[in-house]
């Protein structure tokens, strides 16, 4: 299944959701990609709305709050640090996704969390995470990938939905 603001189905308590954390605006649509690989074998929350959507903002951001616990606590959360390819003005790129990712790492700094960190060659602030990820975070227990192909079938082991 398919989940996209603002629909919030109810779902089996063993039901694993990947929730698909990484940049929206700037970027393109990996979240459609990442779909189609992982879809047919867990439930998928895609935060992505259409770009013609008028949607209320903090509401938006609840969902994805609902969505980004539920698949800690039964699923997987992958972040996907895609490339920025259209520059927004007065806007810093991956601005939100970056808060999500240092909260969510240090949400799970003591393990519990199943996570996925895809981090695309194009994204200018690779050292810098990788960096702080074994640093600060010290946090061997992350996956971490350059291809989205890879990070969703990282994804699918994680929720034990195939073998490693």
């Amino acid at each position: 299944m398919i989940i996209r603001p603002p629909a919030d189905p109810v779902l089996s308590p063993i039901e694993p959701v990947v929730f698909l954390a990484g940049p929206v605006t700037g970027a393109e649509d990996w979240q459609h990609t990442a779909e189609g690989l992982l879809g047919s074998r867990v439930s998928v929350a895609n935060p992505r709305v259409p770009a013609c959507d008028t949607h209320d903002y903090v509401a938006h951001l609840d969902w994805k709050s609902r969505w980004m616990r539920r698949a800690a606590l039964r699923g997987c959360l992958l972040f996907w640090l895609a490339e920025e390819t259209t520059s927004v003005p007065g806007r810093a790129y991956a601005q939100t996704t970056r808060f999500e990712l240092g909260e969510w790492l240090a949400r799970g700094r003591h393990g519990g969390i199943r996570f996925v960190l895809g981090i695309d060659d194009g994204y200018t602030g690779m050292r810098a995470v990788l960096h702080r990820l074994t640093t600060a975070y010290a946090r061997a227990d992350v996956v971490v990938t350059t291809d989205l192909t890879d990070a969703c079938r990282r994804a699918l082991v994680a929720c034990n939905r195939v073998p490693p």
